[in-house]
């Protein structure tokens, strides 16, 4: 019996030393929250607050504390990423301010707004905004377009013209050309509206058809490579066309990722692994607009430096003729 009873005791003794911890956590959260709520002064307006793309400008509104930064902007329009604090307790709004209108929004994800920001101006990856207090007594309703709820903080484009990788889970996605608003449901949804447009234009199986045959080169042997060549051309290779010359300029992987480039214009840059430095790197870029569901221009570089899209499938089908691991090489 004394055994027993000992064993079930160990269970309570658990079970005390749990509810002890989530205790302790409580009061360390609510201690956090406090801290902020104490110490944020009761600012209701802010004329002007110029904020960067780093994240690093905090300010003071209606009792809370917040970040804000810059994600991109424009002559009259910008995205701003805002955080209340403390982040463990918020989501992230990404909200596009714009200097022709307010932009009405509940920093707790309400119906009704409790802030209005508007655009004073941006430009060289800064912006400068208006916060105006807005009375949930008069039931304004939040901006119907332009804000978007982000699990965690994004990946914040360079000021410059560069293209960055935005990786974020979202509750929604929102793409602005001037003014007209695409909206998606989440992020897995825009990368397949992507793939769509993108899997209706001919570049784009032509360099996922050139992307299976680089993945073949691994099997490419000189033995392969040179009976491949000899059936092919009838001759023995030599010069440029030897099996070591050939492989070292022809990639042997090719992949790609989706890039955003602006609220409307996400990319997929295709980018080759080579032993040569001409042939490795950014191949292709083809861009995607997002409000006009198409795709607005692509650039070959790279491996494919010099080339057209109708030039590549050409070559394609040729390598397809010759058959074989070798055929892309020969």
């Amino acid at each position: 019996m004394a055994t027993e009873h000992k064993e079930a005791r160990k269970p309570r003794a658990r079970f005390g030393l749990s509810t002890a911890l989530l205790v302790v956590l409580v009061i360390v959260l609510a201690a956090i929250i406090a801290e902020f709520e104490l110490s944020s002064a009761q600012v209701t307006s802010i004329s002007s607050l110029q904020l960067s793309s780093k994240p690093d400008t905090t300010f003071s509104f209606a009792g809370s504390y917040y970040l804000a930064y810059v994600g991109s902007e424009g002559s009259s329009s910008a995205v701003i990423y805002l955080e209340r604090q403390p982040i463990l307790l918020n989501p992230v709004l990404e909200i596009n301010v714009s200097s022709s209108a307010g932009t009405f929004v509940s920093p707790t994800l309400g119906n009704v707004a409790s802030m209005e920001l508007k655009l004073l101006s941006a430009g060289n990856g800064t912006a400068t905004i208006s916060i105006s207090y807005v009375s949930p007594s008069l039931s304004i309703p939040v901006s119907s377009g332009g804000i978007r709820v982000l699990k965690h903080a994004p990946v914040v484009a360079p000021a410059s013209n560069s293209t960055v990788s935005k990786k974020n889970a979202s509750s929604s996605t929102t793409t602005t050309v001037s003014t007209t608003t695409t909206t998606v449901s989440n992020v897995n949804t825009t990368k397949e509206k992507i793939m769509a447009i993108a899997g209706n234009y001919g570049l784009f199986g032509t360099l996922q058809d050139y992307a299976a045959a680089y993945s073949n080169m691994s099997k490419c042997t000189p033995a392969l490579y040179n009976s491949t060549y000899i059936s092919y051309t009838g001759s023995y290779p030599s010069g440029p066309s030897t099996y070591y010359n050939a492989s070292s300029i022809t990639p042997h992987a090719m992949t790609y990722s989706i890039n955003y480039v602006n609220p409307s214009i996400y990319s997929i840059v295709f980018s080759t692994a080579s032993d040569s430095s001409v042939t490795n790197g950014t191949a292709a870029i083809i861009y995607i607009d997002m409000a006009s569901d198409s795709v607005s221009s692509y650039k070959l570089e790279g491996a494919f430096s010099g080339q057209t899209a109708a030039g590549m499938l050409s070559n394609y089908i040729n390598a397809t003729k010759i058959g074989g691991y070798c055929s892309i090489a020969v």
